[in-house]
């Protein structure tokens, strides 16, 4: 065929079957392969089987998954409660003591009082260092009650009305309220008698798996054992303070009634004197002098006599204000004794109310662990029985 322009396709056709040979020892060859690879029994083919490979990769890929969206979600979760917590309060309370004009317990009404500042201030500045181990022997307990509850719907709204009208039904206060569209926090207080009422209604709301709760409680016996060992201290001072001002009264009295013997005596002599008619001169001047020095003398008794009420006056009013001082601490450790025992009456309590997905749903009933284990599962049995397939060829 003559090779031109318009006929390319049908010469390299023709050129190609031409030139399509086998190798001179083709037959040699392929008698000695065949040879070598014939099977001694009947031959066996194996292929990967698809399905289980899937398996293995989406398997492995789902349970990543679940793990780092828990991890996630969880954080999340701990983030949101850890702020909410920050948040200042809008009614606070003093655990450790009395703050004055702030609200105790479950009352909404100030601290009334009519201390001193000053006595205030010195009562607030006492030592507050606890003996962090108490006797044995003591085996009082005053123990404040904290409660912490997370629970996770997808009606949060309604769910956060319903907790704060429950705390208000349980004859609690509400400190802190916030609320948006994923989640809510409601900070509040009840009394301590009123908390596995207020549980179990909390229950009933959503399912168990749906509430996690965390109940803390600390012994203020520390507190009370201050307040007991300031109160006594506080009581001791007073006695003795009692005793000196009793013995003070004791020897101005003692000192007083000597002086006026001693002037209403002088005052007789001054009087007789007066009274008596000198028949000569020399008793005249006898009586003369006499009657200066009675004189001297009243006036010095007089002064001794003064300055005795003066000194006293001022003892007994310094005695008087240090005793009355010691009746202020102990009102005040008296209203410290009355707030620690009505804030361990009380909880301390808050509820978290978060939103939950439906993924988030999910992993609750099925949690990732068991995902985990499922596919870790499918990859064994994948490894031990479903790796390859053995198929007979005719």
């Amino acid at each position: 065929m003559l090779f031109t322009q318009n006929n390319l396709e049908e010469f390299l056709k023709e050129w190609g079957a031409k030139k399509r040979l086998a190798p001179p020892q083709n037959e040699i060859l392929k008698a000695k392969v065949i040879s070598e690879l014939k099977p001694s029994g009947p031959a066996q083919f194996r292929r990967p089987i698809g399905f289980w490979r899937l398996a293995l990769i989406g398997g492995a890929a789902f349970a990543a998954l679940v793990l780092v969206v828990n991890w996630g979600q969880n954080q999340i979760i701990e983030d949101s409660i850890q702020r909410e917590s920050m948040k200042p309060l809008s009614s606070t309370s003093d655990e450790l003591g009395i703050q004055y004009g702030v609200a105790t317990g479950l009352g909404q009404s100030d601290v009334k009082t009519s201390l001193p500042a000053s006595i205030l201030n010195r009562v607030a500045s006492f030592p507050r260092y606890f003996d962090p181990a108490a006797p044995s022997s003591d085996t009082r307990e005053y123990l404040k009650t904290d409660y912490h509850a997370t629970l996770k719907t997808r009606q949060v709204e309604k769910f956060s009305t319903q907790i704060k009208t429950m705390v208000r039904g349980y004859g609690g206060r509400l400190d802190n309220f916030s609320s948006g569209d994923k989640s809510a926090y409601i900070n509040f207080v009840i009394p301590k008698s009123s908390l596995e009422a207020f549980r179990n209604e909390l229950k009933d709301l959503v399912p168990a798996r749906f509430l996690t709760e965390n109940i803390g409680a600390q012994n203020l016996l520390p507190e009370k054992r201050l307040i007991e060992s300031q109160t006594e201290s506080v009581d001791k001072t007073k006695i003795a303070l009692e005793q000196e001002r009793a013995a003070l009264v004791s020897r101005h009295e003692a000192i007083v009634n000597s002086l006026r013997r001693q002037l209403n005596a002088t005052a007789k002599n001054i009087s007789a004197l007066k009274l008596e008619t000198a028949t000569t001169t020399e008793r005249q001047q006898e009586i003369a002098a006499s009657l200066a020095q009675l004189s001297v003398r009243q006036s010095q008794l007089k002064k001794a006599l003064a300055q005795e009420n003066y000194q006293y006056g001022n003892n007994l009013k310094s005695l008087d204000a240090r005793l009355k001082e010691m009746d202020y601490q102990l009102e005040a450790l008296g209203q410290q004794d009355s707030a620690l025992t009505e804030n361990v009456e009380t909880v301390q309590g808050s509820v978290s109310v978060q939103w939950i997905g439906i993924w988030e749903t999910f992993t609750l009933y099925v949690p990732a662990f068991w995902l985990v284990v499922i596919f870790g599962a499918i990859i064994i049995f994948y490894f031990l029985f479903g790796r390859r397939q053995a198929l007979e060829l005719p």
